[in-house]
């Protein structure tokens, strides 16, 4: 609040806090979903929550996850998200766990095109995933029809510059 910060979409990988803690995807979505109206009531900062899956994980646990999406609906869970590292886990790997997502209503938005990563992977996130977001995108330079396409599709790209220049080399 100190910074300005008034609207954020937090970003959570339920898959690694039920492998890793045993809190069952309902208990953490709820968890957090109070943290969030605490934070509106202690300092007027409204959020949403955006279940990511875990590419690292086998593409049948994203779809598990959707399921879990499903099943514990809530109106400040508003979509599906992909995250960590995108090198041997392109986007097409979890296209059925994102048609499950389109077909439940949930907004869909991909990590795909990161430094050190080829520019076909925003490529497939539009067309095969359906995204109506990229997170990083940077690659999408690489191709300017494609960049080009985006910016006629009003495709949004949200960045982080330094954090993504930083993780190049990994």
């Amino acid at each position: 609040a100190a910074q300005g910060v008034r609207q954020a979409e937090i970003f959570w990988n339920p898959t690694g806090t039920a492998r890793d803690t045993g809190i069952p995807y309902a208990a953490g979505a709820d968890a957090i979903l109070a943290a969030f109206a605490d934070a509106k009531h202690d300092h007027g900062i409204s959020a949403l929550l955006i279940p990511s899956i875990d590419r690292e994980a086998d593409p049948e646990a994203a779809v598990e996850m959707v399921d879990w999406m499903r099943g514990h609906r809530r109106d400040r869970i508003v979509g599906l998200g992909i995250d960590y590292r995108e090198t041997d886990h392109p986007p097409e790997f979890f296209w059925k766990a994102y048609r499950a997502a389109k077909r439940a209503g949930f907004r869909l938005s991909a990590h795909a095109g990161e430094f050190g990563c080829h520019w076909r992977n925003v490529e497939t996130a539009l067309d095969l995933l359906e995204v109506e977001r990229i997170d990083h995108g940077y690659t999408v330079l690489d191709n300017p029809a494609l960049a080009r396409r985006c910016a006629d599709r009003g495709i949004v790209f949200t960045v982080v510059p330094t954090n993504s220049y930083y993780m190049r080399k990994l």
